[in-house]
């Protein structure tokens, strides 16, 4: 998680800056980039506070890796992507799980030229 520059050290800054230096030198001085001096510039003027935003909570939403292992149990040809529609996520996020739970992927999604062959000398 980012380290956040206290809000005493943002005023300092940005009092500083409003009391005529040149925000190069506060930016060497304080030793914060120019891009984040400017933002919390911008902040001062269209009125907004200093202080850091909140981290958002993240949800804790996770995939069962057994509903996954089971739908592979049953329809072991589906492709990434088919599951992943099926459980309205994205495809990598299938295809680590089936890494995590040793689950080999389909290599081939069309029969072989040789496989072709063969059938049709059978025939």
């Amino acid at each position: 998680m980012a380290n956040f520059h206290s809000l005493d050290l943002r005023k300092r800054v940005v009092e500083y800056v409003l009391a005529g230096n040149q925000v190069i030198i506060a930016s060497n001085l304080f030793r914060v980039s120019r891009t984040t001096i400017y933002r919390w510039l911008d902040l001062v003027k269209t009125g907004n506070d200093l202080k850091p935003k909140q981290a958002v909570a993240r949800s804790g939403y996770k995939i069962n890796h057994e509903l996954i292992c089971t739908h592979f149990a049953e329809k072991p040809d589906a492709t990434l992507q088919e599951v992943a529609n099926v459980f309205s996520t994205h495809p990598s996020v299938i295809w680590y799980i089936c890494k995590k739970q040793k689950i080999t992927r389909k290599k081939r999604s069309h029969i072989t030229k040789s496989v072709m062959n063969k059938e049709g000398k059978n025939s």
